[in-house]
């Protein structure tokens, strides 16, 4: 099995993507990055590996963690259609786990539930990203 992360490719992603790596250790999984892009070419997939390659070494080194085994999916996606894209990808891997980020900008529910993907959720505790 796989975990799956949706990742930006920020700095800001980065508390998301380190969850990811925790959980697929802790299960002893893999790890699938799920990176979205309206296009996608060669030259898009290249940078994006090469950051995807230097977050996922900065987290690791940072919680002490050995490497994990991760693979990159670069998937083109509109804004309007990103959870989508996001969560055929993770379909795509047999995810067993889909780790996402949110903005905290109101208190409301999202439309993106467990009931509705199949995916279980859980609230990370902690600051917001800024």
């Amino acid at each position: 099995m796989t975990v799956a992360v949706a990742h930006q490719g920020t700095n800001d992603s980065d508390h998301v993507l380190l969850e990811a790596v925790r959980e697929a250790h802790a299960r002893g999984e893999s790890l699938a990055v799920i990176h979205v892009r309206a296009a996608v070419d060669d030259d898009l997939e290249a940078a994006v590996a090469g950051g995807v390659a230097d977050a996922v070494g900065r987290v690791t080194a940072k919680a002490g963690l050995p490497a994990v085994s991760y693979e990159l999916r670069v998937a083109a996606g509109t804004a309007e259609d990103l959870a989508g894209a996001v969560l055929d990808e993770a379909d795509a891997v047999k995810a067993s786990l889909l780790v996402i980020g949110a903005r905290h900008r109101s208190p409301k529910p999202r439309p993106l539930s467990s009931a509705t993907t199949g995916y279980g959720f859980r609230r990370r505790s902690g600051p917001a990203p800024t």
